[in-house]
């Protein structure tokens, strides 16, 4: 299976400035080179599809266009083929982030990995995960707008589907996002997450979705997922957020993240990944968008099973028994 990940669209048509949309148009180019080299089984988008601060100048379903044009780039416009997790930017905020009462009281009832409790909003009391899933109107009419099987309906914070040879996790990290100070405190319900994998096979390989980096959650928090990771035999984990492409591993895990699409803000490195899952082994590349010529500047860096010239390489088995090998 071949797949292409990207993040951190934070789309907007009507406003976005001259250098994204040639980046942007650059960007199309280069899928549909790369989908001619060999065929692009899936596209992984993680999050922030829009820009929070800038919600009146898109639509959903300028955005689902958009995402359906990259698919089609990357070979074909498949509603199916799109594999989408909500990102901080894509949650209806309900409140001011320096007021957050309702916020403090879900972190406050957050107890063994779940949202318990209620908030109380106009004196009426509102169980904790239902306020969290109200914030997820826009994503859900984006979902809609895909014909996402998972999302439009959900009632649910985080999902698993199998998919022949293996599955796809696909975590809202940002559930409880928009308090203050929350970088390294982030929860997300791991609960609910283990339940949501174990309606899948355990012998399956898995690919993890979300939107941030797994050093973003609480350290607790973290370090269930983690575990949680290993037991239901899911060894990669793409991610979004940080506007630069990265790589980071531990004695399981192999976290990849793609950079930001969306050109003019601070520290925006455009990157995305492209990779593939072997029987035995994943292998993936990231590609870096020049921003002054704004034409393909090359590899970062590689995942492979070889080394690549002193560049950073890595082996990730594709089998739950194995281990990860070290930086060649």
């Amino acid at each position: 299976m071949r797949w292409l990940h990207l993040s951190d669209l934070h789309y907007s048509p009507n406003t976005q400035n001259y250098d994204t949309k040639k980046m942007l148009e650059k960007l199309d180019e280069r899928i549909a080179e790369l989908s001619k080299k060999a065929r692009i089984d899936e596209v992984f988008f993680t999050g922030d599809f829009r820009f929070s601060k800038d919600v009146e100048s898109v639509t959903a379903r300028q955005i689902a266009e958009k995402l359906l044009d990259i698919a089609r780039f990357a070979g074909g416009d498949t509603p199916a083929r799109i594999h989408i997790v909500p990102g901080n930017h894509d949650i209806d905020l309900l409140e001011d982030k320096s007021k957050t009462p309702l916020l403090r009281s879900v972190y406050t009832n957050y107890k063994h990995g779940a949202f318990q409790g209620d908030v109380i909003e106009n004196s009426t009391g509102i169980p904790c995960k239902d306020y969290l899933l109200r914030r997820l109107q826009f994503y859900r009419e984006l979902a809609s707008e895909l014909n996402d099987p998972i999302w439009q309906n959900s009632n649910s914070l985080h999902y698993c589907r199998e998919y022949g040879t293996y599955k796809v996790v696909y975590l809202n990290t940002a559930v409880a996002c928009g308090y203050l100070n929350e970088a390294g405190h982030l929860v997300i319900g791991y609960d609910e997450l283990n339940s949501s994998l174990e309606q899948c096979s355990h012998d399956l390989p898995g690919i993890a979705l979300g939107h941030h980096g797994l050093g973003c959650l609480a350290i607790a928090e973290r370090r269930t997922i983690t575990e949680i990771f290993e037991r239901h035999n899911i060894r990669l984990y793409l991610c979004g957020d940080a506007h630069q492409g990265d790589s980071a591993f531990d004695d399981y895990i192999v976290q990849l993240t793609a950079g930001g699409l969306s050109l003019g803000r601070n520290r925006v490195e455009p990157v995305f990944l492209i990779g593939e899952c072997h029987e035995k082994k994943v292998s993936a590349t990231f590609m870096r968008i020049n921003m002054t010529s704004l034409i393909l500047g090359g590899i970062i860096h590689k995942l492979s099973v070889k080394p690549l010239h002193g560049r950073f390489c890595l082996l990730i088995p594709w089998d739950s028994h194995a281990t990860t090998s070290p930086p060649l």
